[in-house]
């Protein structure tokens, strides 16, 4: 290696004045923070498998699915289904699915200013978008209506609903 060249990678940092080698160039620091990922303001490691490549900022892992097909790295799609009612939309039921169903109920309250929505029951699942479609199929037969996610069913049918599933992937 030439002397200029042993002098351009070891010069000093421009803020510390301390050596600055490879990993701790300018260059290569930004292009590291360009690959960071955080969610909910807590770093996800590369290895996490809520990684979202090319990194990014995201305010909750729903909003960080949206911005990727993150959702088939996990090789269960273990989460859960919910169902979730809103007081201003009285006798109507969301069906959904979600990792964190606290991040998808923030989302909603978001949208409603007067934060009058709340999750009625939830369920831990292996497979969230199976649980989800065979949830969905239930609640169709039984629901005085249905608008895409949303079934026009009393909460307490609701309920016995989610709890007769569930206890079926129990005995299963």
């Amino acid at each position: 290696m030439e002397t200029k060249e042993l002098t351009e990678r070891y010069k000093s940092h421009p803020i510390t004045g301390k050596p600055m080698y490879v990993k701790n160039k300018p260059e290569a620091v930004a292009r590291r923070n360009k690959e960071r990922c955080y969610i909910n303001g807590e770093y996800v490691p590369q290895t996490s498998k809520w990684y979202v490549k090319g990194g990014g900022r995201f305010n909750s892992l729903s909003d960080a699915w949206s911005n990727t097909d993150i959702k088939h790295k996990s090789k269960h799609s273990v989460g859960y289904v919910y169902a979730i009612v809103c007081e201003s939309h009285p006798g109507w039921v969301k069906i959904g699915q979600a990792v964190k169903p606290t991040d998808r109920l923030g989302n909603y309250q978001t949208s409603s200013p007067h934060r009058d929505y709340s999750i009625l029951n939830t369920i831990n699942v292996t497979n969230m978008d199976i649980s989800e479609t065979k949830l969905h199929n239930i609640f169709e037969q039984v629901a005085d209506e249905r608008r895409g996610e949303w079934f026009k069913i009393n909460n307490v049918l609701s309920m016995e609903l989610f709890s007769d599933y569930e206890n079926k992937l129990n005995v299963a």
